[in-house]
């Protein structure tokens, strides 16, 4: 019988526990026992008869005497140990039910949520490195990319395994073939512990010649380091090196606090190319012959619905996605969306016909959208110029990934005027903007 395996806590003496078995949701079996309790953890096995029993007995073998659906005593954290080696063994064992979607790619990525937890000691497991490495093989034979990056960085450190350079190359290329960027460092690292700086070299020019700009910016850093430490040719252009300060100064706080990348972002300040406006009579004016008005507020120079920066060559819309500008005013309310959903709402507004004659509007960087902080003309709570952008919202998202955690992005809270990184099924508010001067 598939169902749940429960686990609630007693709110009154002389006994604490009581576990069950039940096809309803957990809440309604808590709803159901005859004392006030809450529920401390669940699991959806196929077996709950079998699953059950194990679990009994395991328990027994702890010293811990308990029957299904009767008040215990014992200490909760012991109970909850046994319970988690019983889901991991169920887990191994595919007990778990389904929850929906490609049954293989589900698998795999139980195996390795599991691996992880082993891997950072978190949920209450012991760390494991060898167990881990266990279940990350056989999540990534089951085909789960994000597995492969963490076998190669297994072979290449020797955590949970004997290192094996040849190993960890292969399971980096995998990586790399099936869409991942961050192989590309290990494969190079592999490269470069077996001094073929010239192969490690090639690695480098391959993912700036395959990989977008945005996924670029996730391993500079490491490329830095080699660059730094001399170990591989420098093989970045022009625009890459347009990166690297925007690049050091997401990772300042990391080279104060780890002196391993310290020359790794000196080296990018070093070589960094900055982005210089070239400055003619005056600012492009509105397409629309009906916005004839200019206003100067601060560094902007702003037309209706439009806000050019003096001082960025960045033009920006004065409203956030789900307002319009009418009659002088910002009307309507601001709708919140994912990450995802963002990008795909600036590509729909420039098939649209975008705004005021300019189709070419997009998400801004983190560096960019950090621009519109103002501690000066805002006012507490609010950290960015009403009179610019009136009406405006909290947390708004930037196009740049975070590089620490692969489902996540930079935003800005303009409520205290500073950046954070948000995951990427959060819903924000969203501003386009647009490069209005010539750069070069």
């Amino acid at each position: 019988m598939a169902g749940y395996i429960c686990i609630a806590m007693l709110e009154d003496p002389p006994y604490n526990m009581i576990l069950g078995a039940t096809e309803e949701e957990p809440e309604d079996w808590l709803d159901d026992l005859p004392l006030p309790s809450h529920l401390l953890c669940y699991e959806n096995f196929k077996d709950t008869k079998v699953i059950l029993k194990q679990f009994i007995q395991r328990l027994k073998v702890d010293g811990i005497t308990a029957k299904a659906d009767k008040a215990f005593s014992a200490p909760s954290h012991q109970v909850i140990s046994v319970f988690i080696e019983i889901r991991d063994e169920a887990v191994i064992n595919n007990q778990l039910v389904e929850d929906m979607g490609d049954e293989k790619d589900n698998e795999g990525s139980r195996l390795y949520d599991l691996a992880v937890e082993y891997e950072d000691g978190s949920n209450k497991i012991i760390p494991d490195l060898k167990k881990a490495f266990k279940l990350f093989m056989q999540s990534a034979e089951l085909g789960y990319a994000p597995a492969y990056f963490s076998l190669a960085l297994a072979y290449l450190h020797g955590e949970g395994v004997k290192k094996d350079l040849n190993e960890s190359l292969k399971w980096a290329m995998r990586e790399i073939e099936s869409g991942g960027i961050f192989c590309y460092y290990v494969a190079a690292n592999c490269f470069v512990e077996a001094e073929m700086k010239e192969q490690a070299s090639d690695m480098w020019r391959r993912c700036f010649k395959e990989r977008s700009t945005e996924e670029i910016q996730l391993v500079l850093r490491n490329y830095a380091k080699h660059a730094a430490d001399c170990s591989v040719e420098q093989v970045h252009t022009k625009k890459i090196a347009r990166l690297f300060g925007a690049v050091a100064e997401k990772n300042k706080d990391l080279a104060e606090r780890n002196a391993y990348w310290q020359g790794a972002i000196e080296w990018l300040l070093a070589n960094q190319v900055t982005n210089n406006i070239k400055r003619g009579k005056s600012f492009k004016r509105s397409k629309s012959s009906s916005l004839v008005t200019q206003q100067h507020v601060s560094e902007f120079i702003i037309q209706a619905g439009l806000a050019e920066s003096t001082e960025t060559g960045l033009m920006w819309l004065r409203f956030a996605y789900g307002q319009t500008w009418q009659n002088g005013m910002v009307k309507g309310d601001i709708q919140k969306v994912s990450w995802s959903e963002a990008f795909e709402i600036a590509i729909q507004f420039n098939q649209q016909g975008g705004y005021d004659g300019y189709n070419d509007w997009r998400l801004p960087t983190i560096n960019e959208l950090k621009t519109l902080i103002d501690l000066t003309n805002g006012r507490s709570g609010n950290y960015i110029d009403m009179n610019v952008f009136p009406e405006s919202a909290t947390w708004f998202w930037s196009s740049s990934p975070d590089a620490y955690n692969e489902n996540g992005a930079w935003i800005v809270n303009f409520s205290v005027g500073k950046n954070y990184y948000g995951i990427e099924n959060d819903s924000n508010a969203i501003r386009l903007v647009r490069n209005c001067a010539v750069l070069y």
